[in-house]
């Protein structure tokens, strides 16, 4: 069933198509784990933005940022290149639209 589903682009960071779209119920327990070891840290809303966006990140540019393999556990590899590679405000803004577009689908 794809009641829940929603997708968009994000307008607002300019020289990039970023799309995006609301998470499963296993990408949210996902994150949960992912995100578990930081959670009596400073670091924890950090990590949970940044595992939230790992995980409604349909592509960038066109592209995926990992490419999907059936067989590995592809959000660790897509949060990880988050973490490593993007800065806040980017961070926040696809948070940010990925909470609205949650909130829109409720």
């Amino acid at each position: 069933m794809f009641l829940g589903y929603l997708q968009k682009e994000v307008p607002q960071i300019p020289f990039h198509k970023f799309i995006i779209r609301t998470l499963t119920v296993k990408e949210k327990i996902e994150v949960g784990l992912l995100t578990k070891p930081y959670l009596d840290t400073v670091g924890f809303n950090r990590a949970w933005k940044a595992a939230t966006v790992a995980a409604g990140l349909v592509s960038v540019d066109g592209r995926e940022l990992i490419a999907g393999n059936k067989n590995i556990n592809s959000l660790q590899q897509r949060y990880d290149y988050v973490v490593d590679n993007w800065y806040d405000i980017v961070i926040e803004l696809l948070y940010n639209e990925i909470d609205d577009l949650e909130t829109r689908s409720i």
